[in-house]
Order: C-alpha cells, then sequence, then structure tokens
C-alpha cells in the first residue's frame, strides 16, 4: 500500500497536478458525488466521515505530497502522516456515500 501510494504521488509530482484525491479500492459503497466533495475542499488536507467517523477518500495539495512519500512504505499509508494533525478538514459524505470496507465490514 505505502509503496503504490509514494509511487502515485512521485509521479504526479512530473505533472500539473495541484491535488491528489487518496483512496481504498475495497469501498463499493463510495460514489463520484462523495469523492467530489472531497475533492471540491479548498482545504490541503480534506478526509471524508461517515456519521462523524473517519475515513476514505482522503485528498491531499501537493505541498503534502513530498511528506507523504517520504513515510509512506510497506503496510504503511499516510495515516502516519494523518495522525495528529489539526489541519484536517472533515466533510461529511454519508448522506451520499458509505465507508464500508470490505476488509473489516463483511456482511
Amino acid at each position: 500500500m505505502g509503496s503504490s501510494l509514494g509511487t502515485g504521488l512521485d509521479y504526479l509530482l512530473t505533472t500539473s497536478a495541484t491535488s491528489a484525491l487518496i483512496t481504498l479500492v475495497d469501498l463499493p459503497g463510495l460514489t463520484a458525488v462523495g469523492c467530489a466533495r472531497i475533492a471540491q475542499s479548498q482545504a490541503g488536507v480534506a478526509a471524508a466521515t461517515f456519521q462523524g467517523e473517519r475515513g476514505h477518500p482522503v485528498k491531499f495539495s501537493r505541498e503534502h505530497w513530498a511528506g507523504i512519500i517520504e513515510i509512506a512504505h510497506g503496510d504503511e499509508g499516510a495515516r502516519a502522516y494523518l495522525r495528529g494533525r489539526e489541519d484536517v478538514e472533515l466533510v461529511e459524505i454519508a448522506d451520499v456515500a458509505s465507508g464500508a470496507d470490505l476488509d473489516y465490514n463483511i456482511e
């Protein structure tokens, strides 16, 4: 997970992209409307919430990519980068999407 995230962000540094929307692949209830709501945030870091519980996707503006690349290795993605940050805008999307992760919420 970490190497995929780092590789993707490293590539984006060669483009004119100004932000990246990061999500997991096993969230079948995540919708385009929910992703758009996060992507439209003007914050440098914005994270989805589902009834107040933080989840994916997370948007990072370009100035955060180098810090994430530095710590994203193995099974560790951007969680450590986000830990303790007070500048994350939380954006509620439970009205248009589900954050159910198939790894943990098999029903």
